[in-house]
């Protein structure tokens, strides 16, 4: 599990990385909310945001100013602060204000997922919602103040300013401040991150290739109840486009599992002992992408146990090779590759 990259802690890199200046901005906006709605005691709580979202965002910071332990005391004692100055703002109060719930509903969003994402990765997702209705806030706000400024001001003629309606200065000044944000480097450039993930990063998966072509014709050609051995990051998608069962895939968890697949399949050295892991395991297939398998699938003594079904044409360079087991009778299989766990 430790070596699962969504559970690792967050730093000050991947924040800016995931959400530029956004996250920054959403904390301000959170605070500038608190101030507004409930005056001297949204002050108060403001305060106590403001130190939330120092010992979250910049947390590796403050770590090397007050170490680990008192980081985390200051981060709780934030919190529990926070959530006693709701309480508090709460009782006083005796009636909402317009929309006063919903920028309740969408605090309490924010601190519950940050809390969450704040030691693992793997929950920042949720908290997109909160940072974009935070910083959608925090921008109308200071455009709304920037165009009466402007509206007011004394550097442009009075002609001017009376033939220019105070709305249209209010979404030329949002518009200025959404395009910093999103394309100038100092703000983040939340834009060119965001372009570079939703086309390089989360491409599809396996996408126009061999891969998916040998999906396709285990489909057509294999019942749904062969076990095809192949490496782990391909056991959902042999399982959903395959229409196969699998040995090995990203959810089970069983890493173990994994180290052996490798150590006796993916890059084997005895026959014997590949074959015995993929009888105690029931496989019936063998998928390898590599162009050139390890050579004791090659032999020729071994060609009657495995016996190339996929592709047809040029085998031997095929950049996917699936094989069709036929176990000699002395195989039998073996209660070891069944060890979750090195010591077993």
């Amino acid at each position: 599990m430790q070596t699962v990259g969504e559970l690792n802690v967050p730093d000050y890199r991947y924040w800016v990385f995931r959400y530029g200046s956004l996250f920054f901005l959403a904390s301000l906006g959170f605070m500038s909310i608190s101030i507004r709605l409930w005056k001297n005691s949204g002050t108060v709580l403001a305060i106590f945001i403001f130190f939330f979202m120092l010992t979250t965002f910049f947390r590796g910071q403050l770590e090397t100013l007050l170490g680990t332990t008192g980081c985390h005391i200051f981060f709780f004692l934030s919190l529990g602060c926070i959530f006693l100055m709701i309480l508090f703002i709460a009782w006083r109060r005796h009636k909402a204000s317009n929309h006063e719930l919903v920028y309740v509903a969408m605090g309490l969003w924010f601190l519950f997922w940050v809390v969450l994402s704040r030691d693992m990765k793997r929950y920042d997702f949720f908290i997109g919602l909160p940072v974009a209705f935070f910083t959608t806030e925090l921008i109308c706000r200071i455009g709304s103040s920037i165009a009466e400024k402007l509206k007011n001001s004394t550097f442009l003629s009075m002609d001017f300013r009376e033939s220019l309606p105070l709305h249209v200065i209010k979404v030329g000044v949002v518009i200025v401040i959404l395009a910093a944000l999103m394309y100038w480097k100092p703000t983040g450039e939340y834009a060119k991150r965001a372009t570079l993930a939703a086309t390089r990063m989360r491409q599809a998966s396996p996408g126009n290739t061999p891969v998916t072509k040998a999906f396709t014709w285990m489909k057509a050609e294999l019942p749904d109840t062969s076990i095809v051995a192949a490496n782990w990051n391909y056991g959902s998608q042999l399982n959903v486009l395959g229409g196969v069962k699998t040995i090995i895939d990203q959810d089970h968890y069983i890493q173990h599992w994994i180290y052996l697949y490798n150590e006796y399949v993916r890059n084997a050295t005895d026959a014997r002992a590949a074959l015995e892991f993929l009888k105690t395991h029931g496989a019936t297939h063998l998928m390898l992408t590599r162009k050139q398998p390890p050579e004791v699938y090659l032999k020729s003594e071994l060609r009657d146990t495995f016996v190339p079904v996929y592709p047809i044409d040029n085998f031997a360079e095929a950049e996917v090779k699936v094989w069709q087991i036929h176990y000699p009778p002395e195989i039998r299989p073996n209660p070891k590759y069944l060890a979750t766990a090195p010591d077993e």
